[in-house]
C-alpha cells in the first residue's frame, strides 16, 4: 500500500498537543518538532491499526484479480486499473465492481454479471486507488487521538534520554492497548 495524497491535516492540532504536554501556546520554539512528531505518531498509529484516520488517497497493487480485495479504511474507489495481456494499462468502469463497506473491513468485489478481464502475468498488474479515512479530525475516534497524543508526549519527554544512551521503550504498551480495538486484523469476517 502506498499513500498517493496524504491527509491535509492531522487528527490532533498543534495547540491541543501543546496543552497536553504542558507547553505554553506562546512558546513557539518547539512548534516544528511537535508538528513533525504529531505526523509521525499518526503514521505509527495508522500502521499499527492498518487504518487511515484522516481522508487520504492510497493505492494498493495485486498480481492478479481475486474474488475480493481487502481495502482497509476504504470509503470510495478512485480507480481500478489493470495491465492487459498486451501490456496496456486499462481502467475498469465503475459498473464492473462494487465497494462493499457493509463489514468493518471494506472489500472490492466483482459486480453481479461481470467477469474480471484477462491480465498480463506480472507483478502489480491490478492497481486500486481509493479514498480512505474517517474524514476530518473531528471524526477520528477519541481513543485514537489520545494514543497519538500519548505517543508524541512520550517522544518529547524521553527523546533526550534515548540520545544519551538510556534504554527507553519506543512505544509504551498503554498506547498499543488504546489502539487494539481499532486494529483491522482483530476483526473476524
Amino acid at each position: 500500500m502506498k499513500v498517493i495524497t496524504p491527509p491535509a491535516l492531522e487528527p490532533v492540532a498543534l495547540a491541543e498537543m501543546k496543552a497536553q504536554i504542558g507547553v505554553k501556546a506562546v512558546d513557539t520554539a518547539s512548534d516544528a518538532i511537535i508538528t513533525r512528531r504529531i505526523t509521525e505518531a499518526r503514521q505509527w498509529c495508522e500502521n499499527f491499526t492498518d487504518r487511515a484516520f484522516i481522508t487520504q488517497t492510497r493505492e494498493i497493487r495485486f498480481d492478479k484479480f481475486q474474488d475480493e480485495f481487502r481495502l482497509p479504511s476504504a470509503s470510495a474507489i478512485v480507480s481500478l486499473k489493470y495491465v492487459d495481456i498486451n501490456g496496456t494499462v486499462i481502467t475498469l468502469t465503475a459498473t464492473d465492481y462494487v465497494l462493499d463497506t457493509y463489514d468493518r473491513i471494506p472489500f472490492v468485489r466483482l459486480a453481479y454479471g461481470s467477469v474480471w478481464p484477462s491480465i498480463r502475468d506480472e507483478r502489480n498488474a491490478v492497481r486500486i486507488q481509493y479514498t480512505a479515512g474517517y474524514g476530518a479530525a473531528a471524526a477520528v475516534e477519541p481513543l485514537i487521538k489520545e494514543a497519538i497524543m500519548l505517543l508524541v508526549g512520550h517522544w518529547m519527554n524521553f527523546q533526550p534520554q534515548s540520545e544519551n544512551g538510556m534504554i527507553v521503550s519506543h512505544v509504551p504498551k498503554p498506547i498499543e492497548r488504546l489502539l487494539n480495538d481499532y486494529v483491522i486484523e482483530h476483526y473476524q469476517l
